[in-house]
């Protein structure tokens, strides 16, 4: 024993070893603590666009393009999003495990808890409309997860299919208005004996969705006009957006006219 302790001693003093300071243990601990917090975070933003993706698509037009229901759910699924879950919940699991006694903890318990908490966080920030609001940045500024993983604008520009969507530029009256497609061409739309589905409403930079058929080279019949966003979170992000828009007309007009 005394041999072994002499060649230890020995050893640290012919390779220069010291010992590593405790705050240095504590700082890894604090920083993987922080990455464990941080990939539950993005794990419940992840969940929450998948919330409002899944909750805001349109499940009952898969007819309009000839496909089954099966067909349009497999081609419709948010698989980025899923992906993102995933990754991060593992993220959320191997950060766990290298914190100080994180290995004592089991990995299916421990991504049931990262599943739990990302499911409660994720479904607030989806109720306050935040699932929409990650999704429209990606759309906005990334083609390719427009084209790729969020086709609502493609799919509602099919007139000939009886699928039509775009902003709202011109109200005559509820039955009558204008509106500009997502390939800017402008269509006169007729809504009399039409079903108002959702918390829609006909005003001036409204976005909306009609079902309906095409009739002469502008003029689209609707049969059925919806909210472009479904769902509790898409239609208070909505009103949110709406209210935010008229606040900044009613400062530019006070600006004008003081």
């Amino acid at each position: 024993m005394e041999k072994i302790s002499k060649k230890t001693l020995e050893r640290i003093k012919k390779e220069k070893i010291t010992p590593v300071p405790r705050w240095r243990f504590l700082l890894k601990n604090y920083v993987t603590w922080l990455f464990f917090g941080l990939s539950i975070i993005i794990g419940s933003i992840s969940f929450a666009v998948l919330l409002f993706m899944i909750l805001s698509n349109d499940w009952d037009i898969y007819k309009y393009f000839q496909k089954s229901f099966f067909e349009y759910l497999i081609g419709s699924l948010p698989y980025l999003w899923i992906i993102f879950l995933a990754v991060f919940l593992f993220l959320a699991d191997y950060n766990l495990k290298n914190t100080k006694g994180g290995y004592r903890h089991k990995t299916y318990l421990v991504l049931i808890l990262s599943i739990i908490i990302s499911i409660i966080l994720g479904s607030f920030l989806y109720s306050f409309g935040f699932g929409e609001r990650i999704n429209d940045v990606f759309a906005d500024n990334f083609p390719y997860y427009r084209k790729t993983f969020y086709q609502r604008q493609e799919i509602w520009t099919n007139p000939e299919k009886g699928l039509l969507g775009g902003v709202i530029v011109k109200v005559k009256n509820e039955s009558e208005f204008s509106l500009k497609d997502f390939k800017n061409k402008i269509w006169q739309i007729k809504a009399r004996d039409t079903n108002f589905k959702g918390n829609v409403t006909i005003q001036e930079g409204g976005k909306v969705k009609i079902i309906g058929k095409t009739k002469d080279l502008n003029i689209f019949i609707a049969e059925e006009i919806r909210p472009w966003i479904s769902g509790k979170g898409g239609q208070r992000n909505g009103r949110f957006r709406n209210k935010l828009q008229q606040n900044i007309k009613n400062f530019k007009g006070g600006i004008r006219n003081p």
